[in-house]
């Protein structure tokens, strides 16, 4: 059987480098779907400003917002991937 390491400890609002291409940075958003909180990552060399891609921005919260807005003050996003979204946005009703 499979066996998941679940050691995991998340540094909120912090960006902490992966691989030499990948940092990560954990949103406080806790549940049964997101485990500790939703993962974005940042993929990209890490250098004086770098050009980046995200994948998964996350969700709305003002920590995690900030966080990015944070890093890419001295980087250049070249891409956004979003894999899933975590807005309900409403139908528009037609009369």
């Amino acid at each position: 059987m499979l066996k998941f390491n679940k050691e995991f400890s998340p540094q909120y609002g912090k960006i902490t480098e992966v691989s030499p291409l990948i940092r990560r940075l954990v949103a406080h958003n806790p549940s049964p779907f997101t485990f500790y909180g939703t993962g974005t990552y940042i993929v990209g060399p890490i250098k004086t400003k770098p050009t980046v891609a995200i994948i998964d921005p996350g969700p709305a919260l003002s920590s995690h917002l900030h966080a990015l807005e944070e890093f890419l003050e001295h980087a250049t996003l070249s891409h956004i991937f979003v894999t899933i979204t975590m807005w309900i946005i409403p139908r528009q009703q037609s009369h």
